[in-house]
């Protein structure tokens, strides 16, 4: 059982990624479908980060250089927190980037994104999980004839009727609760 678990652990993508604060500049990083696993050593101390896949925007692509013959491309995952963003390809040949975008995003069931010039990200493809999201419809509720059906418990009541809200009893006082 434990050989069959070290067998799986050297099937899933580990990467060697540059890390400025870690001991020797670089960090271990596990791929998981659940997850990623980032090892690294500080001062001597060993550190383990498990950062769910979830906790990521997505995956990005992004095209680096000025010059076309000199163009690089990008495929990272995003994350709030600069330190927990995985550079996952950088190549210069634009459909294996993309090739990578697709593929890092089926894995990890996350959105990808194209990051501009300007630093702006652009949605080209959303997800939730296994199921591939599009925008809200503004039509979804409105005027349908659920709207107007009554719930099991609010049947039992009779709906009031204008002519027995005017009702006034002869003589009747108003009641009010004083101290």
């Amino acid at each position: 059982m434990a050989n069959e678990a070290h067998n799986l652990k050297s099937e899933w993508p580990t990467l060697a990624c540059v890390d400025a604060r870690a001991d020797g500049g670089q960090r271990e990083v596990t791929l998981l479908r659940q997850g990623i696993v980032i090892r690294r050593r500080r001062n001597g101390v060993r550190m383990k980060i498990r950062v769910p896949a979830r906790a990521y925007r997505g995956v990005v692509f992004k095209a680096t250089g000025e010059a076309t013959d000199k163009q690089r491309y990008v495929v990272s995952l995003s994350h709030v927190d600069a330190d927990l963003r995985i550079l996952l390809a950088d190549t210069s040949d634009e459909r294996e980037a993309f090739a990578h975008l697709q593929y890092w995003g089926e894995y990890f069931a996350l959105p990808l994104y194209v990051e501009r010039a300007g630093g702006q990200m652009d949605c080209i493809r959303r997800r939730l999980g296994d199921v591939d999201c599009a925008m809200p419809q503004d039509h979804a509720r409105k005027g349908t004839t659920l709207m107007a059906r009554r719930g099991r418990f609010q049947r039992r009541r009779k709906p009031g009727s204008p002519a027995r809200m005017n009702l006034v009893h002869r003589g009747a006082r108003e009641i009010i609760a004083r101290h």
